[in-house]
């Protein structure tokens, strides 16, 4: 089944390497997420995640790391990558990427790809049961 734009998904980080972009030499990530959960389990989402080292850019860089309940990548060898964040869940929001033509003329199809992560619930580390007693889920 094809992911649709504007949903949530349960996924498991199925590989991730280190990248650097072509055009500007941006050190990055690409990501391959597999839907764990629902009628698309089993199907792949692969994006690129760019780190600028700038704020308001490296976003989807920061939300990842804050989904995988990491601070930070550690070193980003792909060894260390996929030993660190194979496997761990994160709930990704898909969106709608338009299709574009490059500078060069290169035309890219309309897609789907990351909009965003949120914690997921497998993700969150379990609180100090010292601390509370209360183990009913507020809603």
């Amino acid at each position: 089944m094809a992911l649709e734009a504007k949903r949530t998904y349960l996924c498991v980080v199925d590989t991730i390497e280190p990248i650097i972009s072509s055009k500007k030499g941006t050190p990055g990530l690409k990501l391959r997420l597999v839907v764990s959960a629902g009628p698309e389990s089993g199907t792949s989402l692969t994006d690129r995640i760019y780190y600028t080292g700038k704020k308001k850019s490296d976003w989807k860089k920061t939300d990842f790391l804050l989904a995988c309940n990491e601070k930070t990548l550690g070193k980003t060898d792909a060894i260390s990558l996929m030993e660190k964040f194979t496997g761990k869940k994160v709930m990704v929001r898909t969106a709608w990427e338009e299709g574009r033509t490059a500078e060069d003329g290169t035309e890219y199809e309309g897609q789907i790809r990351i909009g965003g992560f949120q914690v997921s619930a497998q993700s969150v580390a379990p609180s100090d049961s010292s601390t509370s007693e209360n183990t009913e889920t507020p809603f």
